[in-house]
């Protein structure tokens, strides 16, 4: 099987894990902009903690050249993706994401709170951000729904090994029956499987991140000024990267239909806890929620 057949199978297979990253962090992002610019008179929100931090950040960056800035871009992007990888079982990279949407809001209420709400420098900078965020921002979903799917299997396994062992009082996997041995055995084919989606994503997702810090530096600005002089333009821009991630994502690696049918199952997951069956899925659904409740409390 060449390459991209392989690739191809990894995203179709990553589709629902990779699809709800983008749609959370979009929705983060909308509901942010949002939020920001209806609930704050330009002089308060920019007496905000987020939002003199979010200033400082800048004034920091565009202090340094451009060459500088773009060695900035790869080791902090590639670093973040690198401690995505690490962090798995967290689920910090779903988390990551989602938080990176609300702070782009944050970003895009900057501008238009800055220049005296002015909706033009809003819409510029977000469409601008798009034009390396195509890369960037890609490269951060790939990752994120790859670990995110990863993460919850992960789990998963842990859940049915515990089940398993926990049969009869036994305590350690070596202790198992020949037939639960025969059972784990058939699982190998599924987790070698994984690892090898996992390395195909994480992989184009770091070459995404790569290839937008250029851009970044040297496209990025120069788009924006267009885009703050003709508004349409940024709509149509805007209107075109959204038409690409549903085209893509959630329609032709079939994102959007994977979405469903795991919807249903979760659904089906969560009716049998309330009625104390248990499923090797309950232990990826209760870490992933407790890892929300402490992400909510970092993060927000």
């Amino acid at each position: 099987m060449g390459i991209a057949r392989k690739t191809l199978g990894a995203f179709r297979r990553n589709s629902s894990a990779i699809s709800f990253v983008i749609l959370v962090g979009f929705l983060a992002m909308m509901f942010s902009v949002g939020y920001h610019i209806l609930a704050y008179d330009s002089s308060e929100f920019l007496q905000e903690p987020e939002a003199q931090e979010y200033e400082n950040s800048v004034s920091e960056v565009v202090a340094m050249d451009e060459w500088e800035r773009t060695k900035y871009y790869w080791s902090h992007n590639l670093r973040l993706a690198g401690l995505y990888v690490v962090m798995t079982p967290s689920y910090l990279s779903f988390h990551s994401s989602a938080f990176n949407g609300y702070s782009v809001g944050i970003a895009t209420s900057y501008w238009y709170h800055v220049w005296g709400a002015d909706a033009n420098a809003a819409l510029a900078f977000l469409a601008g951000i798009f034009v390396h965020g195509v890369l960037e921002l890609t490269g951060v979903f790939i990752i994120a729904g790859a670990t995110l799917r990863a993460a919850w299997n992960f789990w998963k396994g842990a859940g049915h090994m515990a089940f398993m062992t926990g049969k009869n009082e036994k305590t350690w996997s070596w202790r198992l029956s020949r037939r639960e041995r025969k059972e784990l055995r058939r699982y190998r084919g599924k987790v070698e499987g994984f690892l090898a989606d996992f390395i195909i994503l994480v992989g184009f997702g770091a070459f995404l991140i790569f290839w937008a810090g250029p851009i970044e530096v040297y496209v990025s600005p120069s788009v924006m000024a267009v885009f703050y002089t003709s508004p349409p333009l940024a709509v149509a821009f805007l209107v075109a990267i959204a038409l690409l991630y549903i085209s893509v994502f959630f329609l032709g690696f079939g994102g959007l239909q994977a979405l469903r049918r795991d919807f249903g199952l979760m659904r089906r997951d969560i009716g049998d806890a309330f009625k104390l069956k248990w499923r090797s899925t309950h232990l990826s659904l209760l870490v992933f929620v407790a890892f929300s409740i402490i992400a909510a409390t970092l993060f927000l």
